[in-house]
């Protein structure tokens, strides 16, 4: 595959293959990197190929320490992919059930610094301009466990800009009510179930005081087992309260979930930023300081748990 040597099938899904590889240079360069393929299934459906290119474009010019870094774009073997930075850890979704079958909890002050992490991914994607110093006016669209990365050695990084776009363009080949009343509906914003057309950058922040939920209790608030309930529970803002689930909850950490969470989107917050600085302040003043070192410590019981088997 050009210059890029497959190591090993790291996963598969309906829409993509994911390997570990490696980058050949001249004398025996090499880097360690991932290679996500678009699935044999798919990469003649000329509507998700171009949306994926044009969203892969826009994103490789992403470089922040929050933010998975793509380094390439490409075509080999009939299939469109694109090379990202290869990280040793876990997904925070994968965390959050190793954390469950443990019956344990990410600690409090530590989730609200995971957040806050991604938070800053997020405004500096979000505020994110072209050459030209154009807005790019770049939306996420799923923010969910899956798509947070925790790194061995302390990093947060947000992956997959751009996917759940392109994913829009498939026709058939996703069944949106089983994403609705599934695990990714449990993170959707009330303007992405209705899919009103008029998203702006609140819908990440919906979607990201959802997971700040999730990181606290050890659940999703609006997870329903039948089908459909998922976005009627969204809909009617049928959850409990973090204080009331947690009376030793900080009330400034419930005011961020409410916020953030909030139906309209006129009174969530204005930005990744301002939602970052309110995070930021609770973990300096409000739970106690936990960081990069603090994660990484934590990190350590998950370095031999088994990742989910490819299928």
């Amino acid at each position: 595959m050009n210059n890029y040597q497959l190591i090993e099938l790291l996963s598969r899904d309906p829409l993509f293959e994911v390997y570990k590889a490696k980058s050949l240079g001249v004398e025996g360069f090499e880097k360690t990197l991932e290679i996500k393929k678009i699935s044999p299934e798919l990469n003649h459906n000329s509507e998700f190929v171009a949306a994926f290119l044009d969203e892969a474009k826009t994103t490789v010019n992403l470089c922040h320490a929050n933010i998975v870094q793509v380094f390439d774009m490409g075509y080999a073997h009939d299939s469109y992919f694109i090379a990202t930075e290869h990280l040793s850890g876990n997904t925070l979704d994968h965390v959050l059930r190793a954390s469950k079958e443990r019956t344990q909890r990410i600690p409090a002050e530590l989730g609200v610094y995971i957040i806050s992490e991604v938070a800053r991914g997020l405004d500096y994607a979000h505020r994110h301009r072209d050459s030209e110093m154009q807005p790019l006016n770049i939306i996420h669209r799923d923010i969910s466990p899956s798509n947070v990365f925790l790194s061995h050695d302390g990093q947060v990084k947000v992956a997959n800009f751009g996917i759940a776009k392109a994913c829009s363009h498939l026709k058939g080949a996703l069944d949106r009510a089983t994403i609705e009343g599934g695990s990714v509906g449990a993170y959707l914003s009330p303007e992405q179930i209705q899919d009103d057309g008029l998203l702006d950058q609140r819908t990440d922040l919906f979607s990201l005081g959802v997971l700040l939920y999730e990181v606290i209790l050890g659940h999703n608030p609006f997870r329903q087992t039948a089908g459909g309930q998922t976005a009627a529970t969204v809909f009617d803002a049928a959850y409990v309260a973090l204080c009331e689930m947690n009376p030793e909850v900080p009330s400034a950490l419930t005011d961020i979930v409410v916020r953030s969470m909030n139906f309209e989107r006129e009174r969530r917050y204005p930005s990744a930023a301002a939602m970052h600085e309110d995070l930021a302040q609770l973990v300096e003043h409000g739970m106690g300081h936990s960081g990069a070192s603090e994660l990484s410590a934590f990190m350590k019981q998950f370095e031999r748990v088994e990742a989910p088997k490819v299928s």
